[in-house]
């Protein structure tokens, strides 16, 4: 473990400094996401400009569940899945042989991508709203933030699971890439209240394409919106089972490709 951590580290240190000797880069990319939190602060308060809550949430309680959203996947792309698009191109090259033999978790070494630092922009951005959310808005100090925190790891580490299981797939087919877009399009759903959903879409973001617990059970716990415990051990019962599947996977994954090497 403290061998992966110093890795991740490292990476992240050379990330951050190819990147900022490129200046002119830097200012497009603080440009960029500049203008992407103004357009999600613009989005939210246009939508509330004529109600005062939507689907039980008041505009700053979506703020607060947007802020986590954003963070929970800005932690993943920063620091785990960013190189989770280049697993395919790594297949092709062979380069994945030579990740298979290092001593370090092969997962950990492929998923963990060159730093992007607009992943760290766009990190700054969620915190803020996050914040911005949670001080103009009321909630009650109690046991309730404690499982509010616990919710924000479950939801951090099955999103993680979500791409760890897709990623194996390319051992059987190259264009598994473009699972990953699907999945990172159908996650945005996670930026709203699951009481916006009809209850079949509902169940399906939440028992199929658990995308509603990721940052949902969050919010619902600071909140103490509707049966917050239910969706507590509902992320507490999807994470247990998501890492069990994504290391069968893997293993399926690392033997079909060792087999057809030979």
């Amino acid at each position: 473990m403290i061998h992966i951590l110093k890795y991740i580290l490292k990476v992240t240190s050379l990330g951050i400094q190819r990147f900022i000797v490129n200046r002119k880069n830097l200012a497009v990319v603080i440009l960029f996401e500049v203008l992407d939190a103004i357009a999600s602060i613009v989005f939210i308060e246009v939508l509330y400009r004529n109600f005062e809550a939507i689907a039980g949430y008041t505009k700053y309680e979506l703020y607060f569940l947007y802020g986590i959203t954003l963070c929970q996947l800005r932690i993943m792309m920063f620091f785990f899945i960013g190189g989770i698009d280049s697993f395919s191109n790594k297949i092709i090259s062979r380069d994945v042989d030579l990740i298979l033999l290092k001593p370090l978790n092969t997962r950990v070494l492929i998923m963990i991508p060159e730093t992007n630092i607009n992943q760290l922009l766009s990190m700054s951005a969620a915190i803020y709203m996050l914040i911005y959310g949670l001080v103009n808005s009321h909630f009650i100090v109690g046991i309730n933030v404690l499982f509010a925190i616990v919710c924000f790891i479950l939801g951090t580490i099955l999103t993680m699971n979500i791409f760890s299981i897709l990623m194996p797939i390319a051992f059987w087919t190259i264009s598994a890439t473009s699972l990953n877009d699907f999945v990172f399009t159908i996650q945005s759903n996670s930026n709203y209240p699951k009481n916006v959903y009809p209850k079949g879409v509902r169940f399906v973001l939440i028992f199929v394409f658990p995308v509603i617990l990721l940052s949902n059970p969050v919010a619902m716990c600071v909140y103490e919106k509707d049966d917050w415990q239910k969706y507590f051990l509902l992320a507490f019962v999807y994470v247990f089972v998501t890492s069990i599947v994504k290391r069968i996977i893997w293993k399926l994954g690392v033997r079909k490709y060792q087999c057809s090497m030979q």
